[in-house]
């Protein structure tokens, strides 16, 4: 699979998951410029911004861990390198895709939309966002809701079938998140091919 989305365990962070998100295990080398904290409304946000949109309670200052799931969207480096010319380019595009995967995820749950930040994460050999999402969230008829568990048809899981037994599915986060992937690579050749093509013509 190009693409791997996961339930991560809750962060032991005593400062908050967003922080984790922001702050932990920053690799200099990799990540010289930071991170940026990113929702569906902004390119970047602080880790206070991203806290008090998250926080279900206005008497608090950050939602406490068990308030959040925590997913993880992971690319392979070559597919992370196919995503753009520059780190910019590459950085954008993978928001993009997190951005269409949560889409999906708001509906499959019929919501009127999730409370979610996110940071990409390029401290190991694997580029990755880790999403830090509200639990509490409103459906398209404004009910209050509460998601205890990512449904078992959104993640990777085994399905019994009359003909092969059990088969392995991705699951519809991944499936939403590679269809990004590739739309994004297949726009890129097709770019470049294009730009390659009118340097062509002017030589000539």
């Amino acid at each position: 699979m190009k693409v791997i989305v996961s339930v991560q365990p809750k962060s032991a962070s005593s400062r908050g998951l967003v922080h984790y998100i922001a702050h932990s295990k920053l690799d200099s080398s990799r990540e010289p410029l930071g991170r940026e904290i990113f929702n569906e409304q902004s390119g970047e946000i602080s880790v206070e911004k991203a806290n008090s949109l998250l926080n279900d309670e206005i008497t608090k200052k950050r939602p406490a861990n068990e308030e959040l799931h925590h997913l993880v969207i992971s690319l392979k480096p070559e597919d992370f390198e196919r995503l753009g010319e520059n780190e910019k380019e590459r950085t954008e595009s993978l928001k993009m895709i997190t951005r269409h995967t949560i889409k999906q995820l708001e509906n499959e749950l019929d919501a009127d939309r999730l409370n979610w930040a996110a940071g990409i994460h390029q401290n190991s050999e694997f580029p990755h966002v880790h999403i830090a999402i509200q639990k509490t969230y409103f459906d398209k008829n404004l009910e209050k809701k509460h998601l205890g568990k990512i449904p078992t048809g959104l993640l990777p899981h085994y399905e019994n079938t009359e003909t092969k037994g059990k088969v392995f599915a991705p699951g519809i986060l991944i499936e939403a998140a590679t269809e990004k992937l590739e739309e994004i690579q297949q726009t890129k050749v097709k770019l470049r091919d294009s730009q390659k093509h009118k340097s062509q013509t002017q030589l000539t």
